[in-house]
């Protein structure tokens, strides 16, 4: 178990327990809605800024709060935790 910012739960599964208590969501109101659209958006990048801040990842600075895959991308590589095609994820990734 790894510890950034105070935060020991990362890499132990939280992300994907949140993420699974929203299978089912269909259309991504509560995200785009959640991070002040008032019209329906691409949800995607806001659905890991969602799952994200309910377990404490963005207030604790692990993880920003993004509404593009663009921008999410940019701070993934920027700080080298974005890897290429070839990559095979990892349980805590």
């Amino acid at each position: 178990m790894m510890t950034i910012n105070g935060v020991t739960s990362v890499g132990d599964g939280s992300l994907i327990e949140i993420a699974e208590t929203q299978l089912g969501n269909i259309g991504g109101e509560t995200y785009w809605r959640w991070l002040g659209f008032s019209e329906r958006e691409d949800w995607c990048a806001m659905f890991v800024s969602w799952c994200a801040y309910q377990i404490g990842y963005t207030e604790a600075g692990i993880l920003p709060l993004f509404s593009s895959c663009k921008v999410g991308i940019q701070w993934f590589k920027d700080h080298a935790q974005w890897y290429d095609n070839g990559y095979t994820p990892a349980p805590g990734d």
